[in-house]
């Protein structure tokens, strides 16, 4: 019988080895079948079982890694190390100690170990791969330095990959030395034991080995494996003749395969077996259960494809994909089973699946198998923004922002129940979130831009009426599990400690527990701190706490979430790697995109692609024709195969979708490209027209008996609707706690500065002393109102500040010398009657404040500061009138000035001819002014207030605003655009 079956791309390898086996058990034989990967492994088992009940004692299934691992922990030869596999984290270690030697420094600057840990994964992993493919980097040294001149700039990278070199060898010296193996290791050395014949007789590896091994499915294989497979085909030891059998489908490279196992492929590459072998039935005795095996004929792979229904779907995004995917699972009438797969060719795919595919399967009908990422859970999450927290921690105080974020984390917030440290309180989940989103909205009232533990505990929760005994002792509890336990740190292992701590406390008091895979989170991050906290590494310090947290990033970054199923039961969700060597009827391929499929991207420390080359390992080239393979020998066994991709300017399909449309075209000589649904969202992105908003009368007669404003009023006149939402509902943003100081707060605090500064000349006449001395008084005003607590970004904005402030004063300070100061944030009060809808009149109250009044020559003028871009007046040519209604908003603009001027002219019984309005621009220092002497005017801007204020309270709806340019120039900046519906 041939050793090398080469089966064709849709032919079913589980079912093709499976008949192989029953062979052989039929015929009292054992055997030992491995796979690349391990799900096939569950496949074939169910196979055999369904054919064969009493086949286990005869046969044993492994994947590579587990064969290698078994043979490895099961041998008492004196060859065979009994270390445990070093994890990557403690591998980091030691080549953090190694990278301190000069002789092999490599990592330039990576004298933390927190700076290191991500070169340190990539050495790593270059190490891993150089072993595995038994390549000693040392080997090329004396050629790479010979080629180079010593003048070139290339000169650096001969050193550093001499050094590289040094590091390579000392670092699998270290590894051993240490009590440690690594997977490349195990490989290596089984590899070059086996082929130097030192392996001891079988009986080392009989409670491995059963009789006749199959290696099924393989293709792209490591030189160590090669040698493996090599000699097992030799019979090293391992019994009779012709013993080890090779199954794998045909590819590109079949031929540079089989020539690395020893073997020549069958003639043609295309016939597996004699004829006459596919027709004895005799071999399979009374097992009329076990079908005959296929026979392979001569094909292409276009043939092969040519049988398959392919449905190309055109998307816009990861949800576009899975709103699709659902369409085509609920519109078919085939049910889903094990003979389904869904890909994900990455791992976004995940979460929009379960909770918009899945979720309305039963969990048994289905099974996930890939990892997801702990690095985007919310366990991650709340690591990260602890590590924020301390790391930004300055003079005992965090930023406020930093603070609420982290104990407003859902995970934290919900800390709850009887907590270990305090037995004698009960808490509720409820209680705990409205504790601290009482702090949150006291820092945000307050503008608190940093602020300590003390302060929290002794003057915020009484300011916000949480002083009870046990909610101090709650705060107190989560500070010190928090914020004080990382204070001081001892070392890894102590850091680690309190980590678990807070784990335990989310484990067993929080919500986490309610998502349904908040538990898997929480399992494999503590299981990632574990299993570093049973290194030998947890005496190590860092100077600074950053350095604990980025330790404990990287661990988490690069920790798997496994999902776990029914491995043989039900729809299958895999990964590209993990549905190989098995058949489907249907494939649903998510993310068939350039750039995903194939992924080639690697991050070389100094295995480049020129260096790979060199040293004969895989490159790019070699992992794409690798990924091709897999694929469509996935998609050559099935029936029908849905592709999904985004195709645009971004992004295109990937070159194996286009290759399998051009075998379309090539075979229905057409070069029309095959039918291609595009599932794009179907949004109309216009913004819908929102309904008027009708007034009660209890709305009516609110409205009567509130003060206006000048800015109520504007407000009115911008947008009805945006007046009712504002000072009707009194909905107001509650804004973000920021790191710096925003538009508003900027305004704020420059009308604080510019108040205090005129306020002690109020009633009496400006003193102008000198530029400078006013500027050191300017500055001496804003150190007290803004401290920069050390922030750069907060220091950056007072020096704006100041310099604006001081602008200012050099160019009104001197034209203010001799004039009077009447007030600043000077209160302004005023009334108007209006009619209302019933013919009754009311009086109604205007309020304003204005933030500076002067007296000169008899003058009075009425200034407003605007630290905006514009300064907005009225124009002056334009008479407001009930006739020129929807001119208002266009001409008038603001009603600020005029507004002042009538309500000032009234309070004070000044002439209305003596009164100028002012807008004092601080960014561009620029003026705009405003007088109402025409008494035209006058008189026609008193009826606009009052016409105003009427159609406030009189009309029937809060209209809204329609005209262009308006509509975009209104809604585009407003706060309410998603409550009016114009979005």
């Amino acid at each position: 019988m041939n050793n090398f079956h080469i089966l064709k791309k849709s032919a079913d390898i589980i079912k093709y080895t499976g008949d192989l086996v029953l062979k052989e058990i039929k015929s009292g034989q054992k055997v030992t079948v491995i796979f690349p990967n391990r799900r096939p492994v569950y496949f074939l088992s169910q196979y055999i079982s369904g054919i064969y009940k009493s086949a286990a004692d005869s046969i044993k299934m492994f994947s590579i890694d587990d064969f290698i691992d078994t043979c490895w922990e099961s041998s008492d030869a004196a060859i065979f190390y009994p270390y445990a596999k070093i994890n990557p984290a403690e591998a980091i270690f030691l080549l953090f100690d190694l990278n301190k030697n000069p002789e092999i420094n490599l990592i330039k600057d990576a004298e933390k170990l927190d700076v290191f840990m991500p070169w340190g994964y990539k050495l790593f992993g270059d190490f891993e791969e150089l072993l595995i493919e038994m390549t000693d980097p040392s080997s090329c040294d004396a050629i790479i330095a010979e080629r180079i001149n010593p003048d070139s700039n290339l000169q650096n990278f001969s050193d550093k990959f001499a050094k590289f070199s040094k590091m390579y060898k000392s670092f699998y010296e270290t590894l051993v030395k240490s009590g440690f193996t690594s997977r490349s290791y195990r490989y290596k050395t089984f590899a070059e034991n086996i082929d130097a014949n030192i392996t001891p007789n079988p009986d080392v590896f009989s409670s491995v080995i059963n009789g006749r091994v199959i290696l099924a499915g393989f293709y792209g294989i490591t030189a160590s494996e090669a040698v493996i497979f090599k000699n097992l085909l030799k019979n090293n030891g391992f019994g009779g003749e012709n013993q080890t059998l090779i199954v794998s489908k045909t590819g590109a490279s079949v031929a540079d395969f089989s020539s690395k196992i020893g073997l020549k492929p069958p003639s043609g590459g295309n016939i597996t077996m004699k004829d006459e072998e596919y027709k004895n039935r005799e071999n399979y005795g009374k097992l009329s259960e076990v079908k005959e095996l296929t026979k392979v004929t001569e094909f292409t792979e276009e043939s092969e494809l040519n049988g398959i229904n392919f449905y190309f779907n055109k998307v816009s995004s990861v949800h576009n994909e899975i709103a699709r995917l659902k369409e085509i699972i609920d519109k078919s009438v085939q049910k889903l089973s094990s003979k389904d797969l869904i890909v994900l060719s990455k791992e976004d795919y995940l979460f929009p699946l379960i909770h918009n595919v899945l979720n309305s399967l039963d969990k048994g009908d289905y099974n996930i198998s890939i990892g997801y990422s702990l690095n985007r859970t919310p366990i991650y999450t709340l690591f990260n923004l602890l590590s924020v927290v301390h790391g930004r921690k300055k003079y005992d105080k965090f930023y406020a922002k930093d603070y609420a974020s982290l104990f407003l984390h859902p995970y934290v917030k919900n800390i709850s129940g009887k907590l270990q440290a305090l037995p004698q309180y009960r808490f509720d989940a409820v209680q705990t979130r409205t504790i601290f989103q009482a702090i949150e909205s006291y820092i945000k009232k307050n503008k608190i831009l940093f602020i300590s533990v003390k302060e929290i505990e002794n003057a915020v929760l009484p300011a916000i009426s949480l002083s009870e005994d046990s909610v101090k002792a709650y705060i107190g509890e989560m500070h010190r599990l928090f914020i004080s336990n990382f204070e001081n740190i001892e070392n890894i292992k102590d850091f680690i400690e309190k980590i678990v701590k807070i784990i335990d406390a989310v484990s067993h008091n929080s919500s986490a527990d309610k998502h349904p895979y908040g538990s898997k989170f929480i399992e494999s991050a503590l299981k990632a701190v574990m299993e570093f906290d049973a290194t030998n590494f947890g005496h190590y310090k860092f100077e600074g706490v950053s350095g604990y947290f980025n330790l404990l990033k990287n661990l988490l970054k690069r920790q798997k979430v496994p999902f776990k199923g029914t491995p043989i039961k039900g729809l299958q969700i895999l990964g590209p790697l993990e549905a190989r060597n098995i058949n489907f009827d249907r494939i649903f391929y998510l993310g068939a995109n350039e750039g995903v499929l194939p992924d080639v991207s690697k991050e070389n420390t100094v295995l480049t692609e020129e260096v790979r080359r060199f040293l004969k390992l895989p490159d790019a080239g070699e992992s794409s024709k690798i990924q091709e393979y897999n694929f469509f020998n996935l998609v050559s066994g099935a029936k029908e195969v849905y592709l999904f991709y985004n195709d645009s300017s971004r992004s295109e399909k990937s070159r194996f979708v286009e290759k399998i449309i051009w075998n379309i075209q090539k075979t229905t000589k057409n070069l029309k490209e095959p039918k291609e649904i595009n599932s794009a969202f179907k949004i109309n992105f216009n913004p819908a027209e929102p309904s008027p908003i009708k007034k009660t009368g209890e709305v009516k007669d609110y409205l009567c008996g509130i003060e206006y404003s000048a800015a109520k009023l504007d407000t009115y006149l911008k947008c009805p609707s945006m007046f009712y939402y504002r000072y009707v509902l009194n909905i107001r943003e509650s804004g973000d706690i920021g790191e710096d100081i925003d538009a508003a707060g900027i305004g704020s605090v420059i009308h604080s500065v510019l108040n205090e500064y005129f306020k002690v000349f109020e009633g009496r006449e400006y003193i102008f002393s000198s530029l400078e001395k006013e500027k050191i008084k300017i500055g001496g005003i804003l150190n007290e109102k803004f401290n920069d607590r050390g922030s750069m970004v907060l220091n950056l904005q007072k020096k704006q500040i100041l310099t604006a402030l001081n602008l200012f004063i050099e160019k009104r300070a001197k034209d203010l010398a001799g004039v009077k100061i009447t007030g600043a944030e000077y209160p302004l009060e005023g009334a108007v009657t209006v009619k209302l809808a019933d013919g009754c009149e009311r009086a109604i109250k205007l309020m304003g404040r204005s933030d500076l009044i002067i007296e000169k020559n008899g003058e009075h003028f009425i200034i407003d500061y605007k630290t905006g871009a514009s300064l907005t007046c009225p124009d002056k040519n334009f008479i407001p009138a009930a006739e020129n209604r929807d001119e208002w908003l266009k001409n008038v603009k603001s009603v600020q000035l005029p507004f002042y001027i009538i309500i000032y002219s009234a309070c004070k019984s000044v002439g209305h001819s003596n009164i100028t309005a002012k807008l004092w621009g601080i960014k561009k220092n620029e003026e705009r002014k405003v007088d109402l002497k025409d008494v035209n005017l006058l008189n026609a801007y008193a009826k606009f207030i009052g016409m105003l204020i009427e159609d406030i309270i009189n009309s029937e709806n809060f209209d809204f605003v329609k005209k262009e340019p308006y509509k975009k120039k209104i809604c585009g900046f407003c706060s309410y655009s998603v409550l009016c519906g114009r979005i």
